[in-house]
């Protein structure tokens, strides 16, 4: 929340911990204790300070949870961007959902993003972006399968940040 009051003040925040992307509206789940994004977009929206916001998650995990406390909300628009064969094993449908194959390349996932953001922001104009970011799509983590590099993943979230920079959007920033 204090990096979403700062990204709405100055433009763009981080917030080092955040992005709990797997915790459910009533109980934390996969490492994630409470839904961070969720309750950060319902707070905003009762103080008047934002009517609609896109979470654009980017963690090769799906962000079930978020998408759970936030479907059926014509205020809020959810992208994901996953690999289908990992954690979790349910997938709820956000409003925007894209596979990622399995070994998932710097190349091939930047294409996707690119094609992503431009359709997001197409489909649907929020006041806030909060980004769900991760790193499990790096080569050799043991959770996931991708194969991207450290170059890949700072081009990936260079690309959400200049999206919302383009459209003067608030940007909050999530390590996920």
């Amino acid at each position: 929340l204090a990096a979403a009051y700062l990204a709405i003040e100055h433009g763009a925040a981080i917030n080092l911990g955040g992005g709990y992307h797997h915790a459910m509206p009533d109980r934390g789940e996969g490492f994630c204790l409470i839904a961070d994004v969720p309750i950060a977009i319902r707070q905003l929206q009762q103080e008047d300070l934002i009517e609609t916001a896109m979470v654009i998650d980017t963690d090769i995990h799906h962000g079930n949870g978020t998408v759970i406390c936030l479907r059926d909300d014509a205020t809020c628009f959810t992208v994901s961007l996953h690999e289908m064969g990992i954690y979790p094993r349910w997938k709820p449908e956000s409003n925007y959902d894209v596979v990622v194959p399995e070994g998932v390349t710097d190349a091939q996932y930047l294409e996707k993003l690119e094609d992503v953001l431009a359709n997001s922001f197409r489909r649907f104009k929020p006041d806030i972006v909060f980004h769900v970011s991760g790193c499990d799509a790096l080569a050799g983590d043991p959770l996931a399968n991708g194969e991207m590099t450290f170059e890949g993943i700072i081009k990936r979230d260079q690309m959400v940040y200049t999206a919302c920079q383009e459209r003067d959007l608030p940007y909050v920033f999530t390590l996920a």
